[in-house]
């Protein structure tokens, strides 16, 4: 196997677990000690962002590459404000669709809508939250501090009065969340 960095050849025709393992070890704490992070690992040019340990190791004898593909806390902010506000912009579009849904008869494909759309109103919250850990360690944009705390805090609220209302499975009470909460929290959002 052949491990690059960047697109940098580091290691040729490792053939050993152990030594991968070693290997594995001392480039993340090298990519680390440079305040960057590992956006994805390209597997024979396949590019993967998460569970490639356990491929790894799994694959180890069928690998021809490896391609660590490392980016700056400052690239990395970025990318996930961008993030953020796309998909912000993609729930604003079909976040109508959704309520309506819940003020008449659910169907399980409105079923599927909402839970595909509450997975990703969790994400947001971790993509603020790490957006705020690279705001802390850069030092850059500090304007966006607030405004991601506080989107952050506002969604948090009211995943729990969602939760507490599908628990007593009042749909159109969590409709109601979705238009009247959830929706302009987003407009705000998206437009600061």
């Amino acid at each position: 196997m052949n491990i690059y960095r960047d697109g940098e050849l580091l290691v040729s025709n490792l053939n050993d677990i152990e030594e991968l393992n070693g290997f594995w070890k001392r480039i993340t704490k090298e990519i680390s000690g440079e305040q960057k992070y590992i956006k994805i690992i390209k597997i024979d040019q396949i590019p993967m962002y998460d569970a490639y340990e356990l491929y790894i190791l799994q694959h180890f004898d069928s690998i021809e590459s490896l391609d660590i593909i490392t980016i700056t806390a400052n690239e990395s902010l970025k990318e996930s404000i961008e993030g953020l506000l796309q998909y912000s912009a993609r729930v604003l579009e079909q976040l109508p669709d959704i309520y309506r849904s819940l003020y008449v008869d659910i169907e399980r494909s409105n079923w599927e809508q909402l839970i595909a759309l509450i997975e990703g109103m969790e994400w947001m919250v971790n993509a603020i939250e790490f957006s705020l850990i690279l705001n802390e360690q850069t030092g850059e944009r500090e304007e966006l501090k607030p405004i991601l705390e506080q989107f952050k805090c506002n969604l948090q609220k009211q995943f729990a009065l969602m939760d507490q209302l599908l628990k007593d499975e009042d749909l159109i009470g969590f409709a109601d969340v979705l238009q009247y909460e959830i929706e302009p929290l987003l407009i705000k959002f998206t437009q600061n």
